[in-house]
């Protein structure tokens, strides 16, 4: 067996152990409280991430199908918090055993290379924010809005507000308990505490939900208040319909996302390694019960209001290519309105054709921004990764790279040799000839920006860009990524430098999210450091 198949093996076994389930969902309550003036002290890497949860839940509905009534017998059983952590590292550090096996010399090869680009796609983190996942879709959806109504009952502004409301609800119960920091455990013991006094502080903060009884020499006394803490831990990150009765789309709602464990559907869910498809992608709300949801994640909430109606209309054989049309046609009007918040109404332009001096036309911009003698063009897709990507087929990989990156790339070239050759001019989409004030250009960027949700984008640029010669490098990511981008940086001037930066030192640093250099530059101005060939930027900068 390869390291992945022996991780995912362990897995497997440990998702069978008795009480798992809730040793899983002390974990999730822990992670889904962030106190801002507790930021410093937080180890991001022992936080369970969001990916990782939904493949332990598909692991364990496949592999213990009767976990909800699989309770502990005591608290002991409980303490798996290591032992989950423990089993997800093995499987994360398996992506990487070419390098582990074959050493440095191998960094170029293709196994290489795939191991780097898989681990990316699954650990380099989320994309989005939970509230851009939720403001986005009703913008990516708005053309759409009537089949949504009519096919799945769902009204996606009402969809949008719903999922917000849930989050607050989840959030408030989830509040109750109070953890402990990492000072405050170090003070409470007078050290740093030993694997054995953690899971004593980590009791006691669940102190709340124990009756007396959970401490009983009695063994029966024992294992019922044990079963009752379990169920008090489940009822945290629970809800039912009477709790969103004010929401008309409730129903639709849950019958859309909601993964029914309470019938024999376990066939939906053949996921058997990372990048396959997992149902509980689509449908993250487990049913566990009669009127009784279950939210391991809320993020994936979140993410999968913004990916999910995508497939419901591209599986509609009749209006497939009149919804991946429109959806391609808000994505644009998302990126432009990013772009005229900075550059103002007056200095943006879309869906802007250019011809050269002879006449032919050269490309089409999807959207252009001027500042004096600058000129930014930024092409917009609309592809995200295919699961052959996922599970790491090389040249999936390339194809899905080249379609929503390259091929812009292309574009923006050729628009920008023809801009800066001064013979050229603009037509609208209807061919009509405009005038743009561009006078004496002297700087052309072009920005690529990916809209679908495709992991490991900054890794894959990095591994898979294709350079042409003689040509400056673009500044490649997500519309969440320009959000962000934008959000700081929202005057035209700032905007464009960092572009610029950004743009000079594609190749000396090296990050893994675009959230670092945009860090690193509101800090540094993305200056380099003096005899270095390069420079890694950690998200933590």
């Amino acid at each position: 067996m390869t390291e992945k198949e022996l991780a995912i093996q362990n897995i497997k076994e440990l998702v069978r152990r008795k009480g798992i389930f809730y040793a899983l969902i002390m974990i999730l309550v822990q992670d889904s409280q962030m106190r801002v003036s507790q930021m410093k002290e937080i180890d991001f890497s022992e936080r369970i991430s969001c990916d990782e949860v939904f493949w332990l839940m598909g692991y364990l509905i496949q592999e213990n199908s009767s976990f909800i009534y699989d309770y502990p017998n005591n608290l002991n059983q409980l303490l798996l918090k290591s032992e989950i952590h423990n089993a997800l590292k093995k499987l994360q550090y398996s992506y990487l055993q070419p390098f582990f096996d074959n050493g440095i010399e191998s960094i170029h090869s293709n196994e290489s290379i795939v191991s780097t680009l898989q681990e990316s796609i699954h650990y380099d983190g989320d994309s989005a924010y939970d509230y851009e996942y939720a403001d986005f879709a009703i913008m990516r959806y708005k053309y759409v809005s009537g089949w949504l109504k009519e096919n799945k009952s769902l009204d996606i502004v009402e969809l949008s507000n719903l999922v917000k409301h849930l989050e607050q609800f989840l959030l408030e119960k989830t509040d109750i308990p109070y953890f402990f920091n990492q000072s405050e455990k170090k003070h409470f013991w007078g050290h740093n505490p030993s694997v054995e006094e953690e899971n004593h502080l980590r009791m006691i903060q669940y102190a709340h939900l124990m009756s007396k009884d959970i401490f009983s020499k009695n063994q029966k006394q024992q294992e019922i208040a044990t079963i009752e803490f379990c169920k008090k831990l489940l009822s945290l990150l629970t809800f039912s319909k009477n709790d969103f009765v004010s929401f008309s789309c409730i129903d639709a709602f849950i019958k859309n996302f909601t993964f029914d464990i309470t019938i024999n559907n376990t066939l939906e869910l053949k996921f058997d390694e990372p990048g396959r498809f997992n149902i509980l992608d689509a449908k993250p709300i487990i049913k566990i019960d009669d009127d009784c949801y279950f939210v391991p994640y809320l993020l994936k909430v979140f993410k999968a209001i913004y990916e999910t109606p995508y497939y419901w209309l591209i599986s509609d054989n009749k209006y497939s290519k009149t919804a991946s049309r429109l959806i391609g046609k808000a994505h644009e009007e998302m990126v432009s309105n990013l772009l005229r918040n900075v550059y103002g109404h007056e200095n943006t332009y879309t869906g802007i054709k250019i011809r050269t001096g002879k006449g032919k036309e050269s490309s089409e911009i999807d959207t252009l921004c001027i500042l004096n003698n600058k000129v930014l063009c930024v092409q917009v897709k609309s592809k995200r990764l295919t699961e052959k990507s996922k599970l790491g087929d090389y040249s999936s990989l390339i194809s899905d790279f080249d379609k929503s990156v390259n091929n812009a790339y292309e574009q923006g070239i050729t628009c920008k040799k023809a801009i800066l050759s001064k013979e050229f001019s603009f037509v609208d989409k209807d061919n009509n000839p405009i005038s743009l004030p561009i006078r004496n250009t002297d700087e052309v960027y072009i920005m690529c920006i990916v809209c679908g949700e495709y992991e490991g984008l900054a890794t894959q640029s990095k591994r898979l860009f294709k350079e042409k010669a003689c040509c400056d490098l673009p500044l490649i990511c997500s519309i969440f990524d320009l959000h962000l981008i934008t959000t700081y940086l929202n005057n035209p001037y700032d905007f464009t430098y960092y572009v610029r930066k950004r743009v000079e030192n594609w190749k000396y640093f090296a990050f893994t999210n675009e959230i670092a250099p945009l860090g690193f530059h509101l800090k540094n101005n993305l200056h380099r450091l003096e005899d270095q060939q390069f420079e890694i930027i950690d998200i933590s900068c």
